[in-house]
C-alpha cells in the first residue's frame, strides 16, 4: 500500500475494530470472572459461549490488521503495528496504545480467570473426594500425574 492516506485510514480502522472486539472480550472476561465465583453453572456456559463468538470476531480483525501491515511492508502481529506505527503513521499512536494497553487488560484478566477455573476445578475435585470417600490423589490421566521421564508426548506404539 502505497497511498499513506489510504494506508493510515486502512491501519486505522483495522485498530478501531480491534479495540472494539478488546472492549467486548474485556467485558466477557469480567462476566466470566463473576460466574466462576458465583453458584450458577448455566451462566458459566452462557458466558463462555459468549466470550468464544467474541474471540472469534477478534481473531477475524487480527487477521484484517496483519493484512494491512503485510501491504504496507509490515510483518504480522502486534510488533508489526508497533513499528508501522512508529515508522510512518505517528498520527495513530494514541489509538495505537489504547490498543495495547487493552491487550495487557485482557491478558491480565483472562489469566486470572484461568486461575480461578483452575482453582475450582481443584476444590469440586476434593469436595468429591470428600463425598465419595475416593481417594483425593490427582486423576491417572490429569496433568498432575505426568512425568518428565522422557516419555512425555510418545504414543504407545513407540513406548
Amino acid at each position: 500500500m502505497s497511498d499513506p492516506a489510504a494506508q493510515a485510514q486502512a491501519f486505522a480502522a483495522v485498530v478501531t475494530d480491534t479495540i472494539g472486539h478488546l472492549n467486548r472480550l474485556h467485558a466477557a472476561l469480567e462476566e466470566e470472572r463473576r460466574a466462576l465465583t458465583g453458584t450458577d453453572p448455566a451462566l458459566l456456559q452462557d458466558t463462555v459461549r459468549h466470550k468464544l463468538e467474541v474471540l472469534a470476531a477478534l481473531e477475524q480483525a487480527v487477521l484484517d490488521r496483519d493484512r494491512v501491515q503485510h501491504a504496507a511492508g509490515m510483518p504480522p502481529g502486534l510488533d508489526g503495528g508497533e513499528r508501522l506505527v512508529r515508522e510512518h503513521l505517528p498520527q495513530l499512536r494514541a489509538r495505537w496504545d489504547e490498543l495495547l494497553t487493552l491487550c495487557r487488560e485482557v491478558d491480565r484478566c483472562n489469566a486470572t480467570n484461568g486461575r480461578l477455573a483452575t482453582q475450582g476445578a481443584r476444590l469440586a475435585r476434593e469436595a468429591l473426594g470428600l463425598l465419595t470417600g475416593r481417594d483425593q490423589t490427582p486423576q491417572l490421566y490429569g496433568p498432575e500425574r505426568r512425568k518428565s521421564d522422557g516419555l512425555a508426548g510418545q504414543s504407545f506404539g513407540r513406548v
